[in-house]
């Protein structure tokens, strides 16, 4: 709800005033000159309808579906299925948290079907004190030791920016666990 009053608030307001400068601005060219002005506040319009469409949908979603969006995200795999388990009570209320989950979880489901062979995703994100804990386990198999490749380095450095962790270790299950914590506090 934030992030939709502060698009509304702010940007909407700028693209309103962008949009009134450049019309005014197009009424004292020439002809030529006026007419790629006017493409400009066409520009203008359609990213102010575009960031309107945008505010309405967080409204009325409160943000991102993160169940479905994860079963989304499993949908196209033959394997590994997706075992998914998130606590009630767990709100993501921050989109940059969302999307660095949605990109571990993929990130898990391709070394899953790619490394594996994993016929199960286990995937569960519950709250801990003042931290969201994602676990993803898979029942694949592992030799050696874990040597993080592109993708979850990628991940790691991610987690960083938002002051969260990332450990990436054999699972119990024969695998690979992943478990990124995030802070639930805003800053």
């Amino acid at each position: 709800m934030r992030l939709s009053r502060e698009l509304h608030d702010v940007a909407g307001h700028k693209l309103t005033a962008l949009k009134l400068n450049l019309r005014g601005l197009a009424r004292r060219l020439d002809d030529e000159n006026a007419a790629e002005v006017r493409n400009a506040e066409e520009l203008a319009t359609d990213l102010l309808n575009d960031l309107r469409s945008v505010v309405r949908h967080l409204r009325a979603t409160e943000g991102i579906e993160l169940d479905a969006s994860l079963r989304e995200l499993a949908r196209p795999f033959p394997r590994p299925q997706l075992n998914l388990h998130l606590d009630e009570q767990v709100r993501v209320a921050r989109a940059d948290q969302a999307e660095a989950m949605l990109r571990v979880v993929q990130e898990s489901l391709t070394n899953a079907a790619r490394h594996g062979p994993a016929r199960t995703l286990h995937v569960h994100l519950s709250r801990q004190r003042n931290r969201l804990v994602l676990r993803v386990e898979d029942d694949g198999r592992v030799v050696g030791q874990v040597q993080p490749g592109n993708g979850l380095t990628g991940m790691r450095e991610r987690l960083a920016e938002l002051n969260g962790s990332f450990e990436v270790m054999k699972s119990d299950l024969g695998g690979l666990k992943l478990i990124a914590t995030f802070p639930t506090e805003l800053h």
